[in-house]
């Protein structure tokens, strides 16, 4: 059998422009929305910290529904004590701050009571 040739497709030159194209869909973050993030993700790493802690080699293992209750308390905790430091003298932004916080942790809350936060489930497993 004879080799063909085969036939390659050039590529059309499109039209080239110097500046590079910046991708508009990226939301910029404000200060307040990163402070929020960070406290979130705090109290939410020390309610799991201090549940794991405080449940890490006891016999018999505490059912699911105990430790998952034992972060959202750990994780109260923390929060209460954030909120005693806003101030009421605090400026607007760091009071909207806080109602954003207690939004979110609350929402946090939820998930991990009703089993959708996998991490939780998973540090679960992991306790003997």
């Amino acid at each position: 059998m004879p080799n063909r040739k085969q036939t390659v497709k050039k590529r059309s030159a499109a039209k080239k422009s110097g500046k590079k194209r910046q991708n508009i869909s990226k939301k910029s973050l404000d200060d307040r929305s990163i402070l929020v993030n960070l406290l979130r993700d705090t109290c939410y790493r020390y309610g799991l910290a201090m549940a794991k802690f405080e449940f890490k080699g006891k016999l018999p293992k505490p059912s699911i529904d105990e430790f998952r209750e034992r972060i959202a308390h750990h994780m109260n905790i923390i929060q209460s004590s954030l909120e005693k430091k806003f101030s009421e003298n605090a400026k607007r932004s760091l009071k909207q701050a806080s109602a954003m916080l207690t939004t979110r942790l609350r929402l946090d809350v939820e998930k991990i009571r009703n089993g959708i936060n996998m991490e939780v489930e998973t540090i679960y497993d992991s306790l003997k």
